[in-house]
Order: structure tokens, then sequence, then C-alpha cells
């Protein structure tokens, strides 16, 4: 019985019923035998099918059960046609929203013009098991406080360019329930050295001078934003600079990783690196 259904219901035909026959429906947990339905065709028998009232299973949601029928006759001729059980949930039914769970935020070399990229919702859950729709948004790209499908499915495969994907996590169970959003950053993106802002495979006074001259004189200049963010903090800025020249010449401390060796952000934002090294 799953975590959701509140009651069953069924329908019933006597085909043949000589009186006295009786119908009735037991649900059954291990050696334990609970009656939930019993009909005569002494009282209920009629033409055409009929319905039963709402039978309350709520006690046994969760479990393996089964459900049997069971005819009854004084002829051997009697038949009951069985058909259309349903389950379904009662009007106060308490519904715990699921929880989405993106995963981690990564970065991941390119490989080409669009790199494929495998989003994972698989660590989302419902507390009341019962099966959800997943829904990939990204920020529209001629207006960045709107949001566009980008995806929808628990692991879906996409192709990206170059660049920095917010994308948020949106999960949903059949009643509505909504998870509360989770937001995840996938940055495709060159390898890079950390200061190495011109991506010319070496960490020099011309690599500050290249970050002054893209945030002061031509933001058009292309530099690896990742390598310029020295000290990593998701920014670029003269601060960087800075910090570079001090580690160039007054013995300030190194460039955030990755410095010692060519990497990726372990500490994935939009930045992105889109100059490939020598």
């Amino acid at each position: 019985v799953a975590p959701a259904w509140d009651f069953a219901q069924f329908t019933y035909r006597f085909e043949a019923a000589p009186k006295p026959s009786t119908l009735t429906l037991a649900i059954t947990e291990g050696e334990d035998s609970t009656p939930l339905f019993l009909a005569t065709s002494d009282t209920e028998l009629g033409e055409g099918e009929r319905k039963t009232p709402l039978l309350d299973v709520s006690s046994w949601r969760g479990k393996a059960v089964q459900f049997i029928f069971s005819l009854s006759a004084s002829e051997a001729e009697a038949v009951v046609e069985i058909s259309n059980l349903t389950f379904l949930q009662g009007p106060f039914h308490t519904n715990v929203p699921p929880v989405a769970n993106a995963g981690q935020s990564r970065a991941i070399a390119t490989i080409g013009d669009t790199t494929p990229v495998t989003l994972d919702a698989s660590g989302s859950s419902d507390p009341d098991g019962n099966p959800l729709t997943f829904v990939w948004t990204l920020p529209m790209p001629d207006d960045p406080a709107a949001s566009g499908i980008a995806e929808i499915g628990e692991t879906p495969t996409l192709d990206l360019p170059l660049g920095g994907y917010p994308f948020a996590l949106f999960v949903r169970d059949p009643f509505d329930g909504i998870a509360e959003p989770q937001s995840i950053v996938i940055e495709v993106e060159y390898p890079f050295v950390r200061g190495d802002s011109n991506a010319d495979g070496k960490l020099n006074i011309t690599d500050p001078i290249v970050t002054l001259s893209h945030l002061f004189l031509d933001p058009a200049q292309k530099i690896c934003r990742d390598a310029a963010d020295a000290d990593d903090d998701n920014k670029v800025n003269i601060t960087d600079a800075i910090y570079v020249l001090s580690f160039l010449f007054l013995g300030g401390p190194q460039p955030a990783e990755p410095y010692a060796t060519v990497g990726l952000d372990p500490t994935p934002d939009l930045l992105g690196c889109t100059l490939p090294r020598p």
C-alpha cells in the first residue's frame, strides 16, 4: 500500500449468484487478516455494476499486503465480476513535500564546442514515497531575473558550451508538494593556473597588467577570468592584481589552487576560463 493511499474502492457485479451468495474482501499482512468489505446476493444483488464505499486502508500505508477476494455460494455456478480496483487519497491526508538534492557544484573540462554534462537529482527524496517530477531551470539570457526550463528529468544530459551555469532544481510530487529549490553551479572551462590571467603558461608581471587592462581599459579583452581571480573570492577586481603583484615581488601568499598544477576551479562560480593554454 503506497504511503499516499488512504482508501480503496472497486466495482463488482453478481453475474450469477444463487441465494445465498456472499462476496468478501479481506486485507492480509503476514498471518493477520482483516475484513474490509462484505456483500450478499440477498441484500445487495441488483442489475448492473455496484461500487463499494471507500474502504479505509490507511493503517497499511507503506506495507506489503494482499487483497483477498472470496465468493461463497450454495451452488457451484456462482460468478461475481470484480473490476476497477483503485486507491485514493483522503482530503485530510497530510502530504509531506519532497526534498530536492541537485548534487554538488562542479567544474568540467571542455572537450569541444559543447561538452556533455549530466545533472543528477537522484539524491532527492519524498518522505511519503511518492513518485517525483524534476525540473531544471536556468536564468533567461535576455532577463537574468527570470528563469526558463532547461531540462526535465532526474538525470538529464545537456550539451553545454564554455561558461558558468547556475542551475536551479525544482522537485514536485503528485499532490502538489514542492521541495525548496536547490541551486548548483556547473562550470565548463579550460583548465588553468591561478594568476595566469592571459593563459600563456607563465605567471609574471604581465598577468596583473592584463587583469587591470581588462578591468579599466578594455573590458572586451579576453582573459581567463577564473585564473585572474587570484584570491578565489569569485570576483575579478583590482584586489586580484594587487594579490599577484604582492606574491611576485613582496613575498605575499601564493594564488589559490589550482596553482601548483594546471586544474579546474575547486570552488565553481560563474567566471569560467574561456582561454586555452598553449
